[in-house]
């Protein structure tokens, strides 16, 4: 087993390679079809720069249990997106490419903050 940290406990190395990604609830709202999308953003910039900007921000289904700007929220699987969103531009446009199927919220990291 990962003895790493407590985040790996129970995974077995043997079994997968595929490990949840952090990202960090924006409280950027999206809508499309009537359907409102939570933006996540990339924790770790080293994600997406500088040949993956499409991983740095991530759209998710709203819900009740992901609205809290902050929010940390372990990813885990992706698919493309079936249609467009607008662009995010924080220094640069970055294309909304993935729709997250696949995520919880951290354990440790539940309590929103401020920046």
């Amino acid at each position: 087993k990962c003895e790493v940290n407590e985040l790996c406990e129970g995974i077995d190395n043997a079994l997968s390679t595929v490990r949840p990604v952090l990202y960090r609830n924006t409280d950027i709202i999206k809508t499309k079809h009537n359907e409102k999308y939570l933006i996540l953003e990339a924790v770790h910039f080293e994600l997406f720069l500088p040949d993956r900007p499409d991983l740095r921000f991530l759209a998710i289904p709203m819900n009740d249990r992901n609205v809290s700007e902050g929010d940390y929220v372990m990813v885990k699987e992706v698919v493309p997106l079936p249609f467009d969103l607008p662009y995010i531009n924080v220094g640069g446009n970055y294309p909304i490419h993935w729709l997250v199927t696949d995520a919880r919220l951290h354990p440790n990291c539940t309590d929103s903050f401020d920046d």
